[in-house]
């Protein structure tokens, strides 16, 4: 590192890494605007090293949308009322939690019991 690139880090400039970062709605609006004023899509997107299909996806949106989070279940949810009634019963012991809760039908492991 140079003097004064304390702090600061490098973005990848070539390949498509999964662990890319995330692209900025400013980038995003700078896109939509050179493609606005005529540009092509691959200079749009070599310009700003991104996928083609990104940019083009972008294109078809029209504007920058936050991705939305997704919504996650638990397999332990449908039994969530009896486990807080339980638990305590059994002073948290997740082996007996889960003996039990197999003899309900549950069909998960011991390990998510536990966590």
């Amino acid at each position: 590192m140079g003097e004064g690139d304390e702090g600061t880090v490098a973005l990848p400039t070539t390949g498509h890494s999964s662990e890319a970062p995330v692209v900025k709605e400013q980038v995003v609006e700078e896109v939509l605007a050179r493609l606005a004023r005529g540009e092509p899509v691959l200079r749009v997107a070599r310009a700003w090293d991104l996928d083609p299909k990104t940019v083009r996806a972008w294109r078809r949106r029209g504007a920058y949308r936050p991705r939305q989070p997704r919504r996650r279940s638990s397999i332990l949810a449908p039994y969530q009322t009896w486990l807080q009634a339980r638990a305590p019963e059994v002073d948290f012991n997740a082996a007996v939690l889960f003996r039990e809760l197999r003899a309900q039908g549950y069909p998960g492991s011991a390990v998510q019991v536990s966590r």
